[in-house]
């Protein structure tokens, strides 16, 4: 991504789901930072199944874990780390 292209920036702070729901717009970057709780696995399924129609082509998404993650159908690992407890994963649309 080049920063110098970036004309609009919007912060939503809500429960990803239901803004992906409710979104009808397309983004360049989508931030995912959950709630580090056990037994929140099973909603990246669900998450990654609604992101394609809110993700440009040449979009990315940004996700945060507090365990290492395979990527989702559909999806490529262009970037991924750890920092402390945390693991993270910059995603790309097949």
């Amino acid at each position: 991504l080049d920063a110098t292209s970036v004309t609009t920036v919007e912060s939503v702070r809500a429960d990803a789901l239901t803004f992906l729901r409710g979104a009808r717009d397309v983004y360049d970057v989508v931030f995912l930072d959950p709630p580090f709780q056990a037994g929140q696995s099973g909603i990246w399924d669900v998450l990654f199944a609604a992101l394609p129609a809110r993700v440009a082509a040449a979009g990315v998404v940004y996700r945060e874990s507090g365990e290492p993650l395979a990527a989702p159908a559909h999806w490529n690992i262009h970037k991924h780390g750890r920092a402390g407890q945390v693991h993270y994963q910059l995603l790309k649309q097949d």
